[in-house]
């Protein structure tokens, strides 16, 4: 009897996700995801669910349900907020690849320049922002987690058509000599912060693992300029959700480096 029920129960349930499945046409299946415009802002986001959508904009979160056809998207949030639609549709078209969506007002002429990007996986989504991919290396250590991510000076290290790139997470643009930028950077970054603050200032060696040992000692012994500040090189952990923003509290970081100081 309760196998009988049990498997009633399997039924039904697979009967409303075929539903569910078919309800939606060719256009919304191509949507379905998570679609966020980082780098250009980060803060704008939509989550298109099959049955329904979320957006996040600037911390506020919206709940609602979307429709799609070859060319608009139709918006519906019951909650009323000031200064936002209930109801609101935007043309769309998708990049070639599908892998970016541009919006306009049916009144607008032309697309936005910036548009949402498909994320479907975070640590590649948030490497946007350098125009290079980051592979991280396996560790074949116990790593360590870093709980103080408030304090580190993140350094992006890997390859751009096979030339070595060194990036600060910054949104001013200090080139890639790291020799050059790095004393002016520390030094207006300890400039911010208390006195009893500095002595907590660390910097996140995140590298490519294509990177040989002699380019990494040659980057740390360019940082061990500030003796006093140790570096944490940072190593692969599919469970860390490296790249992942918390919408919900002021796009500060949702994920910590894993790895061990060297």
């Amino acid at each position: 009897m309760r196998l009988s029920i049990f498997i009633k129960r399997s039924l039904l349930f697979l009967l409303l996700v075929f539903l569910v499945n078919c309800s939606r046409n060719k256009y919304e299946k191509e949507l379905i995801g998570v679609w966020n415009d980082f780098p250009s802002g980060g803060s704008n986001e939509f989550r298109f669910y099959e049955d329904s959508i979320i957006h996040y904009t600037y911390n506020i979160y919206r709940k609602g349900t979307w429709q799609v056809d070859k060319s608009q998207i139709k918006f519906h949030f019951p909650k009323e907020l000031a200064g936002f639609n209930t109801k609101f549709t935007l043309d769309y078209k998708l990049s070639e690849n599908k892998d970016a969506l541009f919006a306009k007002l049916p009144k607008d002429s032309v697309f936005s320049h910036h548009g949402l990007f498909k994320v479907n996986n975070y640590w590649i989504h948030y490497l946007r922002k350098f125009d290079f991919q980051i592979n991280l290396p396996e560790a074949n250590f116990e790593m360590t987690k870093n709980e103080a991510i408030e304090y580190g000076i993140d350094l992006f290290v890997g390859y751009k058509n096979k030339k070595l790139i060194v990036k600060l997470d910054h949104p001013l643009e200090y080139g890639n000599d790291i020799s050059s930028f790095i004393k002016p950077y520390i030094y207006s970054e300890r400039a911010i912060w208390e006195e009893e603050e500095i002595k907590n200032l660390y910097f996140n060696l995140i590298a490519d693992k294509n990177v040989s040992e002699q380019h990494i000692d040659s980057i740390k012994n360019i940082l061990n300029v500030f003796p006093k500040m140790k570096i944490f090189r940072v190593y692969k952990n599919d469970n860390a959700n490296y790249g992942k923003y918390d919408l919900d509290h002021e796009l500060f970081y949702d994920w910590s480096w894993y790895g061990r100081f060297e």
